[in-house]
């Protein structure tokens, strides 16, 4: 079971368990919005620590990218330097590559990105 958790300004942050809930309501941190579904809200300020910066060597998540001769888009990104790279269809291409080894190809410049379709040869005209 999880509880839901709200920033101090309303932002949903990410879910904790019932024990931590607990500890933080008793500490004065956070306090009780809603019991169905339980949803705390916190009193102090909470930092976004754990988040990636959004440029690590110079790519960003959704950009095109060229490795190995294929083209793939970032799909998730680490502080160190490593990305997870996909091709436009979804699938995995590399779960940790660091960004010295690909090559870009275009900035991203919209947050959405649709599946390309594979079409068999012998449908197209």
């Amino acid at each position: 079971m999880k509880v839901f958790v709200l920033s101090r300004d309303g932002r949903p942050l990410m879910p904790t368990t019932p024990c931590r809930a607990r500890h933080l309501i008793k500490a004065g941190e956070a306090e009780v919005v809603k019991r169905t579904p339980f949803t705390i809200r916190m009193l102090i300020e909470t930092s976004e620590a754990n988040q990636a910066p959004r440029f690590i060597g110079g790519f960003r998540l959704k950009d095109k990218v060229m490795y190995n001769g294929q083209l793939c888009l970032i799909h998730g990104r680490r502080s160190s330097g490593y990305f997870d790279i996909r091709k436009p269809d979804g699938t995995q291409v590399h779960s940790s590559i660091h960004y010295r080894n690909i090559m870009l190809v275009e900035h991203a410049d919209t947050k959405l990105y649709y599946k390309e379709e594979a079409v068999h040869p012998s449908v197209q005209g």
